[in-house]
């Protein structure tokens, strides 16, 4: 919901005294509207459009120089986003037909009621409120592309606030690899918190204009966020940038937020960084050229290359140990792993396998909640992709029969918290043979089936249960946070829960 006063509004009548009457009833009626431009015709007003950029119009339809259709019909060409409302008489209404079906204005007669255009006013809030959404999606697009010159006036139209801060908060590792890219969508909070859902369902960007912020410190301000993250499954990392910036820095700002997660994130800790002015210009340097991780490496190739097999599994366990020891970020940890695998795929020739390896192993950094974890997923990745066949050899009946096990019990539980280390607990199996179950059995990976299945109920429950609050709907199928099954709905379905609920209300 948009701030007292945030809706821009032009009124453009040739008479005066009809344009004092139709202020007075805005500022009297209608709160959420302000009126910052007159114009006595339609030209005059395409001439102070440029300047002012209002969000609604409202014209009567005949005037001299330039009457109200022609002022639509210009305005539908050139500002396609500006809403209209024409005011015309019963004489003149069969004449204003045409552009009322094709939904380019809405109208009222005249003489004016004021309680008529107050519940009109009230039914344009809708259509302005969505399109003030879409037009912020549209900027954060545009600013997040350093190719694209950003719209100064648009900027300070939609994004009204001159000093912003910003955090990333991110739960679990960093995005897959092979991820698909989310669209850009922002929801506001009431206290005008906006946030960016991030490249997966995963990341969260806030936004947070000055003055919400101006009676605390925004380190204050970010734990109290944080830790409500905490409380869901996994680890938390969140970066934060403690400096009051433009919105017109938003490229560059963010840019530096994520680099600074994506070598900061710390497998199976919680955190938050400060992001400092160094960091523009210096890497992470918290990897010593001298340490134990690298005489860990030296001895792991000696291994692989002579086919000392169990040696590498206990060289591999100790590398773990000094990655422990010395709280390395993922994005060292990863390209260690990575490293290590194709070295292996270098001596053992697993060449048909090894891209099917690499999206399990992907999976796993997404999925795992420590070092503990990943370390027997690579363990027994080697052991089944390099050293042995044995996973060749397993029965198809048997695989059925247990992923027919493990979907009974997902649509008989999908109301609580269910992770993919919680479904290797209950059947004793490892996350490298449920990956590997699920890309062959059901062409998905493990969260990609369950989130669908998640959905999937939830669309049958809202279908059933129209009444139902949002809040009740995600807790049904598994989700504590109303806000984050909303996110994952509207990028799985394309609209929002409520949107959904109202087309199959009838």
């Amino acid at each position: 919901m948009k701030d007292i006063n945030m809706y821009r509004l032009m009124i453009v009548d040739d008479e005066p005294s009809a344009r004092e009457y139709l202020r007075e009833i805005i500022e009297k009626k209608c709160s959420v509207y302000k009126v910052i431009a007159e114009a006595e015709n339609g030209r005059d007003a395409l001439k102070q459009i440029k300047q002012c950029v209002p969000d609604l119009i409202l014209t009567d339809i005949k005037m001299p120089v330039m009457g109200g259709l022609e002022l639509i019909e210009e305005i539908q060409n050139s500002y396609p986003e500006i809403k209209c409302i024409l005011i015309t008489g019963f004489q003149e209404f069969e004449y204003a037909q045409k552009a009322i079906r094709m939904g380019v204005c809405e109208y009222v007669l005249k003489p004016v009621n004021p309680n008529d255009l107050k519940r009109l006013m009230e039914r344009m809030e809708g259509q302005l409120e969505q399109k003030y959404y879409e037009e912020r999606i549209s900027l954060i697009k545009d600013l997040s592309n350093p190719l694209v010159e950003p719209d100064n006036k648009r900027i300070e139209h939609f994004f009204e606030e001159g000093t912003y801060y910003a955090m990333l908060i991110r739960q679990k590792g960093a995005p897959r690899r092979y991820h698909v890219q989310n669209g850009i969508a922002i929801c506001s909070l009431p206290s005008e918190k906006i946030f960016v859902y991030g490249r997966d369902e995963q990341e969260t960007l806030y936004l947070v204009a000055e003055k919400y912020v101006i009676h605390c410190d925004f380190r204050q301000y970010v734990e109290e966020i944080y830790e409500k993250f905490r409380k869901k499954e996994g680890y938390t990392t969140c970066v934060l940038y403690q400096r009051g910036f433009s919105i017109q820095e938003f490229s560059s700002i963010i840019r530096m937020l994520y680099k600074k997660l994506d070598r900061s994130i710390v497998i199976g800790k919680d955190q938050i960084i400060e992001l400092s002015m160094l960091d523009v210009i210096q890497e992470n340097t918290k990897k010593d050229a001298d340490s134990d991780e690298n005489n860990c490496m030296e001895r792991i190739r000696y291994y692989i290359k002579y086919g000392r097999e169990k040696k590498l599994s206990a060289e591999i366990g100790q590398l773990f140990e000094v990655w422990k020891q010395e709280e390395q970020s993922q994005f060292n940890v990863e390209n260690q792993i990575y490293y290590l695998y194709q070295t292996l795929n270098y001596e053992y020739k697993r060449l048909k396998e090894f891209p099917e390896l690499l999206y399990a192993l992907d999976e796993a950094f997404a999925e795992v909640m420590n070092l503990n974890e990943l370390k027997e997923f690579v363990l027994q990745t080697i052991e089944q992709y390099f050293i042995t066949e044995k996973y060749e050899e397993d029965r198809e009946d048997e695989k059925d029969r247990l992923l027919d096990k493990i979907l009974i019990y997902l649509n008989t539980h999908i109301q609580e918290s269910i992770s993919l280390g919680d479904i290797c607990r209950q059947f004793g199996v490892s996350q490298t043979s449920l990956y590997r179950l699920f890309r062959q059995k059901v062409q998905k990976t493990f969260s990609g089936y369950l989130t669908d299945l998640r959905i999937k109920k939830a669309k049958e429950i809202m279908r059933e249960c129209p009444d139902l609050y949002i809040k009740d709907i995600a807790e049904r199928v598994g989700y504590e946070d109303q806000f984050y099954f909303s996110r994952i709905f509207h990028s799985i379905e394309g609209i929002s829960p409520s949107e959904y609920m109202e087309r199959n209300s009838n």
